[in-house]
């Protein structure tokens, strides 16, 4: 974790524990394919509007005949599917 500080607001820069993860479809052991970085409104600190700016991974499935290919984390701890805001 890293916060920032710019202009009006602060970010909070965070990135989940590389953990080994398995394909939803197929359960066979993946590998990073990418990062992108989503950036979501988070509640202010001490008054200070926020973002959280989330380090997302987008993963690869090793079994070349699974359906799934690709995905790319979620995390509700941080942010409901399709939010953009954090709980």
């Amino acid at each position: 974790m890293d916060l920032e500080r710019r202009d009006e607001f602060l970010v909070v820069h965070v990135e989940s524990s590389p953990i080994p993860v398995g394909g939803p479809t197929c359960g066979v052991l993946a590998r990073v394919k990418d990062r992108r970085t989503l950036e979501l409104v988070d509640l202010p600190i001490a008054g200070t509007p926020t973002h959280l700016s989330w380090r997302k991974r987008r993963w690869c499935c090793l079994e070349e005949s699974c359906p799934q290919g690709s995905w790319t984390e979620e995390d509700s701890n941080v942010a409901p599917l399709r939010h953009s805001m954090t709980t």
